[in-house]
């Protein structure tokens, strides 16, 4: 036995029906592909008419020794990815879990983020903790680029909402440390300081002070996402409510606009409307702001 089949049967529970059935699946693994790199070279069709065990143990195995996967079979297989990168290393899965709910993600959604995070650092060859910018866009586009071959019109939800939660939580990890850079046919940036500060010094004066206090204890990545979210908020202000010039003339009303304003505008790669998820980024990021000033 190998040493990582001998991992695999400890991996799932010590009862003894649990170690039969993993002991079942590593058998017909065997048979059908010999080890990881007879799978590994063998073809997409192939792969993916495996039984669903010998997929999830698959997936468990390319994340335990991270060698790089095709987009193509992680696109397809169907494997639970979020329970496998767990049983790999379930003290980052733990650490992950509680900085989505930190944010202000659902279940559901950590989990989603999560099996994706999984996901691209099968294709990447890393653990989901080595996610970094070149890697993770690399990874990003080799996956939208299978799914957008299945979706030519517009990719779905399910894809693109996690994959923007999954940003947000990656940069609060300190794993993603720079800001994702600008793509053909991407939205136009936000208005810069300088310009807003024009309109509204004191506004501006609040904001960027409040910035560079969490410049002191958060990675850039951090900082520079709620960056982008206090001056959209600052636009907001001084394109529709000119007469707000500073941050204790903000009512609930002008909240309550913001939010109409985000879901009326395009989301990311040609959404029509910003993923909720980014909505309740950007509405998180505020909290903390007004939350931070009013002490």
């Amino acid at each position: 036995m190998s040493a990582l089949g001998a991992v695999w049967l400890g991996a799932g529970g010590d009862t003894a029906a649990a170690r039969n059935a993993r002991q079942h699946t590593l058998d017909a693994f065997g048979r059908q592909f010999g080890d990881l790199s007879g799978w590994l070279s063998a073809p997409l069709a192939r792969r993916l008419a495996a039984p669903v065990a010998v997929r999830g143990f698959t997936a468990w195995a390319a994340l335990s020794t991270h060698p790089p996967l095709d987009a193509d079979y992680v696109a397809a297989c169907a494997s639970n990815w979020g329970h496998h990168a767990t049983l790999v290393d379930p003290d980052l899965a733990e650490k992950f879990r509680a900085t989505v709910q930190r944010l202000g993600f659902t279940t559901q959604q950590t989990h989603r983020q999560w099996a994706m995070a999984a996901k691209l650092a099968a294709i990447a060859g890393r653990a989901p903790d080595g996610l970094h910018r070149p890697t993770f866009d690399e990874a990003q586009d080799r996956l939208e680029a299978v799914v957008a071959a299945r979706h030519p019109r517009q990719l779905p939800n399910s894809f693109t909402t996690p994959l923007h939660g999954l940003e947000a939580t990656l940069a609060a990890l300190a794993i993603l440390d720079t800001p994702a850079p600008r793509r053909p046919g991407g939205r136009r940036p936000e208005t810069s300081w300088a310009v807003l500060a024009e309109s509204a010094p004191t506004l501006v004066a609040t904001m960027r002070r409040y910035l560079g206090q969490l410049a002191l204890s958060l990675r850039p990545g951090s900082v520079a996402l709620i960056d982008t979210s206090l001056r959209t908020f600052a636009g907001y202000l001084v394109a529709h409510h000119p007469d707000i010039t500073a941050a204790a003339a903000i009512r609930r009303t002008h909240i309550e606009g913001l939010k109409a304003y985000l879901a009326a505008r395009p989301g990311y790669r040609g959404q029509r409307q910003p993923a909720k998820t980014t909505l309740g980024m950007r509405l998180g990021h505020l909290r903390g702001f007004f939350d931070r000033i009013g002490e």
